[in-house]
């Protein structure tokens, strides 16, 4: 009987993999919506917004458009900025809520982190079944993703000592890495994997016309 092909045959020339979380990896990415809903519906109706702001409310596309892909800070100054709107920068420091982009990306970790509470995090099957050959082929695999809890999130689903390196938002904001749509996010993380290039595969949640594995460095990508 023949052996199945190793996933490192199937893949080849792949030198490494990297995956989002939210969606990808763990089944979150509907409670990290909700979060950012919750959030902008509120920061629309906030009166120290100007007065040319639209207030309608925050939607999916509004998700998909302006806050997947991006620095969690630089996701509100997208979507605000959408509507006509804008917040000071503010600096990491800032406190959950202030009247800043850091702030209030603070808040949405906040409110997402209480959605958490009562939806315990569960891996994708099919994705850990996948890290598992990934593991077995001796694919080095990568976790790319703007949450600032990744660890905490993979502690929760299991996958803990999963990836071989973890690229969250905290690690990007250390590095000064940009999100959607600069390219040198995705090559800042791959060099931070220590893999050589070509070749990644990789795969998020992804708008049309975004290629996480494309601008930044040529390889197989799956949305």
């Amino acid at each position: 009987m023949t052996e199945s092909p190793t996933v490192a045959a199937a893949l080849a020339p792949v030198d490494a993999v990297i995956l989002d979380l939210d969606g990808v990896v763990t089944d979150t990415a509907e409670l990290r919506a909700a979060a950012w809903k919750e959030l902008f519906d509120g920061v629309l109706q906030d009166p120290r917004l100007p007065a040319g702001t639209r207030r309608d409310p925050f939607t999916a596309d509004d998700y998909r458009d302006h806050v997947a892909g991006r620095t969690w800070e630089g996701a509100v100054a997208a979507f605000l900025g959408s509507r006509g709107g804008a917040v000071p920068d503010g600096s990491p420091t800032d406190r959950s809520g202030a009247w800043t982009a850091f702030g209030l990306a603070a808040r949405q970790s906040e409110l997402f982190e209480k959605l958490l509470s009562n939806n315990p995090v569960r891996a994708f099957p099919g994705t850990a079944d996948l890290l598992g050959r990934l593991k077995a082929g001796r694919i080095p695999v990568v976790l790319a993703t703007s949450a600032r809890n990744a660890g905490a999130l993979l502690g929760a689903a299991g996958l803990e000592d999963v990836f071989d390196h973890v690229i969250d938002g905290q690690t990007a904001l250390d590095r000064d890495v940009g999100g959607k749509p600069a390219p040198r996010c995705r090559w800042k993380r791959r060099a931070g994997s220590r893999s050589r290039p070509p070749g990644p595969w990789s795969s998020r949640t992804q708008p049309p016309g975004w290629k996480p594995g494309g601008a930044a460095a040529s390889g197989l990508s799956l949305a």
